[in-house]
């Protein structure tokens, strides 16, 4: 991964980013997410199904389609 930076600041290591990401905040609210140290497999990719569920949830605002996308959670089972 290339040199990643926020506002001058260089995100590289996971502390950093973490404090970054709970200052955030978008219409007044804060994101929700979990660090995860799972190393996934190189080479494996979704199935058909699976990236259809995945491509329900993700919605693409028409002012940057490329840049902005907003992923709606798995609803609680």
């Amino acid at each position: 991964m290339g040199e990643v930076h926020w506002h001058g600041t260089q995100l590289v290591e996971v502390e950093t980013r973490l404090a970054w990401a709970k200052r955030m905040t978008w219409k007044s609210r804060q994101p929700v997410g979990a660090l995860r140290r799972k190393v996934y497999q190189k080479g494996r990719a979704l199935g058909k199904q699976a990236r259809q569920e995945v491509a329900s949830r993700v919605e693409r605002p028409p002012a940057f389609p490329k840049w902005d996308m907003l992923s709606r959670p798995v609803a609680a089972l």
